[in-house]
């Protein structure tokens, strides 16, 4: 049976061009290391002759055969493969023969699936312990697969039941059908023993279930098609599950060996069972008589690596979901050459796997990660170069592209950067100077997207995919130390210091629930240590929870989240205005399905919300925007919010752009999704302050305690991660005549993701987000710091609670601005009824 996450035909395709490989290529003669996996499986003579052919299964014991002893056994004459669940299986596993190799042959053997699904391997080649690719009957009697023919690690299913398929030189397949699905479902027998017939000469493999042929494929393809390989049953990965097998007979009926190089890069690791926080080491060294005309690598890892050729730093990656691609042709030269790479695993199942395509003048050679590969679980003296280390080992290989649980690699990021930006190519105005403060060796620590400092001028970092880490700087500026905070929290996208705290909001990526959390030191020995989980949200995504500011006047923290994060119960339960959508067409055909509470309970507005320093009561403050990133005050102490667009409405009449809005209480920005989104000429919904356009919206920060001159200190500085800058908003508290915004740094990459304030009135940010390259950045003024203008902060207000008691007369008379508009709206709606 084919694995839980079956390699299609396109697919596998992808994955061959996203690593370079292929089969049958033309190569040149390869010295490999002193230390090899086995190239080839052991004959060993342990078959029965008989009348009807070779008994490959003596009826007794296991002689003959390789496998994995806690899955396969002997009972009552019959080959049992069993999973449990005291003892699950987390990855297919394959029973191999080695009495002989199969060319053109016949087998018949009878199975029986208790539970589960299974099959049978056929010109197949080892790829890994216990892991075999290649052709295979398939055996799925309950889902009806039962006597497909399925390509394991390959293209796929190759025929399926009651087809006839001819794959063509070219590669494209031709399909008929010759039996419907119901007669040949009649044929086997669920749950009960079955007779399998196998027959393959040449380019023609038939299968036949109890006496009725079930499919055929004529395999002409030059690359892929197998004429040899070895015999190997399955026992599929999952729930509990048994597969018996007796009755084997196999008669040989001559044919060649298939003498094609496959290559198949392979998972591989320094060990079977990785553990968590666990590095490894990998080295390959190669011979070449000439250096090739091109060189690329293709690299990824669970969780991240680095590699290095001839001993410099060529890529680095983190996550599964991106295969790092780099041309090292510089790299390569004449004689002996290493590639060496390292790789961590920080919790779950851990595996690398890379190749390199070599090509030159009339040749070109394929070198993947495979048992011949060198491998350690601690640092080997040299390893960039030397593999003199006794802790070089074979590596353990877990199987090819397609090996459970790891995803198929479809994105490629070619020529990933390795480093941040320089500061110097980071444009800032004149009188300021920007500068790279550290660039996150993205492997190790991640991609940056939260920051924020405590009050020892000590830097707090969050790693969108990973951990939190804390920055020491000396006096100077310069990164003295970096380490990961020792607490079991991480994939954060909001961090406060406020109260003798940091607060956290993560936003679930693959380990940490999302939720607001407060983390501290419990001991006095300035490590925080402490979690505490204040209130779970309801939701994760780039559309989820995001940042958390402090505001001290009224000892309350404001937590902002995306339209796909619910707000807490108490604090919707208590708002009571509508989330009925008014788009711009009829209500039947506007694009939402939700109405009322469940807009908001299922996450469809944007929110902000106001709680305590222990999160233990919550308001609602403002909803309808749809995935602002952050919040800031400005010196009067009123909250401003960068809203996102909705790219998908780009073009349409009720597209909004990305826009800074003042958030006032009660106030709705009328998100909705789709059509139903509010027309922004809607009494009801709060306008905009500026209008920004095309934009990312990410961090935010108030100036007015930056040492910047004026009128820097009354701005409200708002990172675009899309376009690489930050912007300089002026309110009207500034003292202008009226809003506006102008761009305040740039570069090319600068995919800024959050900014705080630093030691010495210096601005900081990050950069990252999405796997990208981080940087820690600051920016400092050159000339005087202008006069603080700061003004008493209040707590927001709008006047609701008094309007809220007013009669609908006297809510129609004065209405003003937004805030009183807001509060109109609401405290009729608000009101018993």
């Amino acid at each position: 049976m084919r694995i839980a996450r079956p390699v299609m035909r396109a697919n596998l395709a992808v994955c061959l061009v996203l690593l370079g490989c292929g089969r049958g290529a033309e190569t040149e003669p390869e010295t490999g290391p002193e230390t090899t996996g086995p190239a080839t499986e052991t004959v060993t003579e342990t078959v029965t002759e008989t009348e009807q052919g070779l008994a490959p299964f003596d009826g007794k014991s296991l002689a003959g055969w390789e496998g994995d002893t806690r899955f396969w056994s002997v009972e009552d004459g019959e080959l049992v493969g069993r999973s449990s669940a005291e003892e699950p299986l987390e990855r297919s596993t394959y029973l191999v023969w080695t009495g002989a190799e199969l060319r053109d042959f016949e087998l018949t053997l009878s199975y029986r699936l208790v539970r589960g699904n299974s099959g049978v391997q056929f010109r197949s080649r080892v790829v890994g312990q216990h892991s075999v690719a290649g052709y295979q009957a398939d055996l799925a009697d309950e889902q009806g697969l039962s006597g497909s023919l399925y390509e394991q690690f390959g293209r796929g299913s190759l025929a399926a039941r009651g087809e006839r398929t001819q794959v063509a030189a070219t590669g494209k397949d031709t399909r008929a059908r010759f039996a419907e699905e119901a007669e040949l479902a009649r044929a086997v027998r669920v749950g009960e023993w079955n007779e399998l017939r196998i027959r393959a000469v040449g380019e023609r493999c038939e299968l036949w279930i109890n006496g009725v042929r079930t499919c055929e494929l004529l395999d002409q393809s030059p690359k892929l098609a197998s004429r040899s390989g070895c015999l190997a049953l399955q026992l599929h990965s999952g729930p509990p599950m048994e597969v018996r097998f007796r009755d084997l007979r196999l008669v040989h009926l001559g044919g060649e060996h298939d003498a094609r190089e496959r290559f198949d890069p392979c998972w591989i690791w320094s060990h079977a069972r990785p553990g968590a926080d666990e590095e490894a080491w990998f080295q390959r060294r190669l011979e070449l008589a000439e250096a090739p005309r091109k060189a690329t690598l293709y690299a990824v890892a669970d969780d991240g690596f680095e590699a290095y050729f001839n001993g410099v730093l060529v890529a680095a990656g983190e996550g599964t979901e991106r295969t790092q691609q780099v041309d090292v042709s510089a790299r390569v030269r004449p004689g002996t050459n290493v590639l060496a790479l390292w790789a961590r695993n920080i919790d779950g199942p851990g595996a690398l796997l890379a190749s390199l395509r070599l090509e030159g003048d009339g040749w070109q050679r394929l070198i993947a990660t495979d048992p011949s590969w060198r491998a350690a679980r601690r640092e080997p003296r040299d390893w960039l170069s030397s593999a003199d280390d006794p802790a070089w080992q074979v590596p353990h290989s877990f199987g090819p592209i397609g090996t459970e649980p790891w995803p198929q690699p479809s994105n490629q990021v070619k020529h990933a950067r390795l480093t941040a930006l320089e500061g110097e190519q980071v444009t800032v105005p004149e009188g300021f100077v920007a500068e790279l403060v550290y660039s996150v060796p993205r492997a190790r620590q991640g991609s940056w997207v939260a920051l924020t400092f405590d009050p020892a001028g000590r830097a707090y970092a969050a790693d969108q995919h990973g951990f939190l880490y804390r920055v020491e700087l000396s006096s100077g500026g310069l990164v003295e130390r970096v380490e990961r905070v020792p607490v079991e929290l991480g994939e954060a996208q909001g961090l406060c210091w406020a109260f003798d705290a940091l607060y956290v909001v993560v936003n679930r990526s693959q380990r940490f629930e999302s939720g607001l959390y407060r983390v501290t030191d419990s001991d006095a020995d300035d490590r925080l240590d402490r979690v505490e989980l204040l209130r779970p949200l309801q939701g994760s995504d780039e559309h989820g929870p995001h940042a958390v500011v402090a505001s001290y006047p009224d000892e309350a923290l404001y937590v902002i989240g995306g339209y796909e994060v619910a707000p807490p119960a108490e604090a919707l339960a208590a708002w009571g205005a509508s989330f009925l959508p008014v788009g711009r067409l009829p209500l039947a055909s506007q694009r939402v399905e939700l109405t009322e509470f469940e807009l908001a309970q299922q996450g469809a507005t944007g929110w902000v919300a106001r709680t305590d320093r222990d999160g233990k009561e919550w308001e609602l403050v403002a909803v309808g925007l749809r995935n602002a990133y952050d919040l800031a005050f400005d010196r009067l102490g009123q909250l401003y919010a960068f809203d996102s667009d909705m790219e998908w409405d780009l073009g349409l009449p009720w597209y909004v752009p990305t826009r800074i809005v003042q958030v006032v209480e009660r106030g709705d920005y009328g998100f909705r999704l789709g059509s139903a989104r509010w027309p922004t000429w809607l009494p009801d919904s709060i306008p905009a302050v500026v209008d920004v356009g095309r934009s990312s919206p990410t961090g935010m920060l108030s100036g007015m305690d930056l040492a910047f001159p004026d009128p820097y200190r009354g701005a409200i500085f708002c990172g675009d991660w899309l376009k690489g800058r930050i912007l300089a908003f002026f309110p009207a508290s500034n003292g202008e005549g009226s809003p506006r915004v102008e761009e305040f740094a740039s570069g090319k990459p600068l995919p800024v993701t959050d900014l705080a304030q630093g030691p010495n009135g210096m601005l900081y940010f990050t950069t990252g987000g999405r796997h990208a390259q981080s940087g820690l950045y600051r920016i400092r003024s050159l000339g005087k710091p202008g006069a603080a203008k700061r003004a008493s902060l209040v707590p927001l207000s709008s006047g609701y609670d008094e309007l809220r008691e007013a009669s609908l007369a006297t809510l129609r008379r004065g209405l003003g601005g937004g805030g009183i508009l807001a509060a109109a709206r609401a405290a009729p709606e608000g009101r018993p009824t």
